[in-house]
């Protein structure tokens, strides 16, 4: 049992007001008492906040933090920054944990990086999908391959959530500088895989203190329209663990950098990737090409279509093909914007085919029946131009032309 060392608890926090109160109490009321109790408000609307003050008014031991809406990782990272004891643990502000929760994680003992317990969805006990034991660096191969690559949720070698974990206060603030604040989908696993794999030991335990709620409000139960954008986030993250890993003897560099170093983090992460040998241990599938090809396939929007109107159930002209007209084509065909459309440019002559659209003269805007014209250039004089032609060529009215420049989102491809 470890004694008289502080545990730092953090709950990020935003609009839960329904569930906040039971999620704290349950947390004041564990069996072992040395413990630093860390509320980050994420910018909510509901009286959440306000409740947080009031529960801190009651036990010295909480402190809340607010700051403007900026998500799950951004208010774990400042929870974990103010953060003084040896260890943390985090837990969800609609979850609750059993009064022995703590103490159960505390009579590990220290020689272990990470204690792994599991957890309760209503009446189930999900654990870990490894024995339960000790796990040194030769076991610790094993665990890595499953909780990465599994085929499915169930099947990781180690559960993906933060919760439920005993972590380290000092590796885990390392591991968080550069974490991506913008995954908020998956987000727990970016952070425990990595700490993973920075352990030296871990322990996985058969201890079930830990009580998930299902919220349809959790952001894990959300549908985004950038859904793809995160899950691509995620899976680079995790491919490119392996330049990570900080070997048990030497040293290794990767582009001269010192893989132990981790100001090197985030370079290193952009020159290394990973693609497994055997076909049935990809992230993504089990085919090698689709699975280094998901991300360019599927996220590889820069310019993203930012529009006041409203272009439902109307006919659309696209005007350009070069990378903002491609950009607008996959999404307008993957969410539907409007009603149907034409996609034309100047130079169509010399675009191929995309996305089964055929790139056409601007020509044919006489003969299209259109609601609007959308301008899909990145580039105001050119805009101008075209503007200009549109008006003065083909006799469109400035009502009828859509020329806001897109929003440009930077690129996050090695």
């Amino acid at each position: 049992m470890i004694e008289n060392q502080i545990v730092s608890i953090i709950v990020p926090v935003y609009n839960v007001q329904e569930y906040i109160k039971d999620c704290i109490n349950s947390i004041i009321c564990q069996t072992y008492k040395e413990l630093e109790i860390i509320l980050v408000d994420d910018g909510s609307s509901d009286n959440s906040l306000q409740i947080c003050k009031d529960m801190a008014q009651k036990d010295n031991r909480i402190v809340v933090l607010s700051q403007l809406n900026r998500g799950v990782v951004n208010a774990r990272k400042n929870g974990v920054n103010r953060a003084t004891g040896k260890y943390i643990m985090f837990v969800d502000s609609d979850d609750y944990v059993n009064s022995d929760y703590v103490e159960s994680m505390m009579k590990i003992s220290n020689e272990f990086e990470l204690v792994t317990s599991g957890i309760f969805v209503g009446n189930r006990k999900v654990f870990d999908c490894i024995n339960s034991g000790e796990y040194d660096v030769d076991r610790l191969s094993p665990v890595i391959k499953n909780m990465i690559y599994a085929q499915d949720n169930i099947s990781r070698g180690i559960l993906s959530c933060v919760c439920a974990k005993r972590f380290e206060t000092e590796l885990t603030k390392k591991i968080f500088k550069n974490l991506d604040e913008d995954i908020y989908y998956g987000e727990d696993g970016e952070l425990v895989y990595k700490y993973i794999i920075n352990c030296k030991k871990i322990c996985v335990t058969n201890n079930c203190n830990y009580n998930y709620r299902m919220n349809n409000l959790s952001v894990t139960h959300k549908k985004h329209d950038d859904f793809l954008i995160n899950v691509n986030r995620l899976y680079i993250s995790l491919k490119k663990l392996n330049a990570l890993l900080i070997p048990t003897e030497g040293t290794l560099f990767v582009n001269g950098m010192d893989t132990s170093d981790y100001n090197n983090d985030l370079k290193i992460r952009q020159t290394a990737g990973m693609v497994f040998q055997n076909p049935d241990n990809q992230i993504i599938s089990n085919v090698v090409e689709e699975d280094v090809g998901f991300g360019p396939e599927n996220v590889p929007i820069k310019f993203v279509l930012k529009c006041d109107k409203d272009l439902e159930n109307k006919k659309l002209v696209v005007y350009g093909a070069g990378k903002v007209g491609k950009d607008y084509i996959r999404q307008i065909k993957k969410e539907k914007i409007c009603k149907e459309f034409i996609w034309v440019d100047k130079n169509y002559a010399s675009k191929e085919t995309y996305m089964e659209e055929h790139v056409c003269s601007p020509e044919k805007i006489l003969a299209y029946e259109f609601d609007y014209i959308l301008i899909a250039i990145n580039n105001d004089v050119i805009i101008k131009e075209i503007k200009n032609e549109l008006q003065k060529k083909f006799g469109v009215s400035g009502e009828k032309i859509i020329s806001c420049k897109p929003l440009y989102i930077k690129e996050f491809y090695a």
